[in-house]
């Protein structure tokens, strides 16, 4: 998911993001995402605003969405994403982000991170074909 895309207007990501996450406020979705994806989000907001204050209240927004649910990792996930570390040449973190999207049913999976295209069971769609 986009999370950098909804909290920094000048990503090319942005108009994309913020109508799923607008979509997901006003009910007519709900969107699931792995808890990774929001410690990637951490990560990258540390990087780009360097003051705890400011990630941590981004942070707690994120966090407080609605119909935004945040997945939990298990041991059995991380089973799972070490296979496809080895299978499909994941990085760590989006090895656990795939195996975390196949414990949801009847989802899509929304990224535009291309590297999740060498899983040939899971059908990506980017966050720019998104019609809401």
């Amino acid at each position: 998911m986009g999370f950098i895309g909804i909290v920094d207007e000048t990503d090319r990501l942005y108009p994309y993001s913020s109508k799923i996450f607008e979509s997901a406020k006003n009910s007519s979705i709900t969107v699931f995402a792995s808890i990774v994806s929001l410690m990637e989000c951490s990560y990258v907001l540390k990087k780009i605003i360097r003051k705890d204050s400011q990630v941590t209240e981004i942070l707690h927004m994120l966090l407080s969405l609605e119909n935004v649910h945040y997945l939990p990792l298990t041991s059995n996930i991380f089973v799972e994403a070490t296979d496809f570390i080895v299978n499909y040449k994941l990085s760590l973190s989006d090895a656990l982000i795939a195996a975390t999207f196949l414990k949801v049913e009847n989802a899509e999976f929304i990224s535009s991170d291309s590297d999740f295209d060498s899983i040939p069971f899971i059908r990506r769609i980017s966050l720019e074909e998104i019609k809401l």
